[in-house]
């Protein structure tokens, strides 16, 4: 969480999706496409929302 909140902090360079609005929209349209069921580990599947959400278009 603390690299990705620095890597937004100094200008998300990479990041398709640098506003609140649009990172939520991603994480949602992530996992309704993702055709894999969730990580039975919550923090590793928390982990992949995060990474949907900073790169999913």
């Amino acid at each position: 969480m603390a690299a990705m909140r620095n890597e937004l902090l100094v200008g998300a360079k990479g990041w398709e999706n640098v506003d609140l609005a649009d990172f939520l929209e991603a994480m949602t349209a992530w996992a309704h496409d993702s055709h894999s069921p969730a990580n039975p580990n919550p923090w590793r599947h928390a982990a992949a929302l995060m990474w949907a959400g900073k790169l999913y278009e």
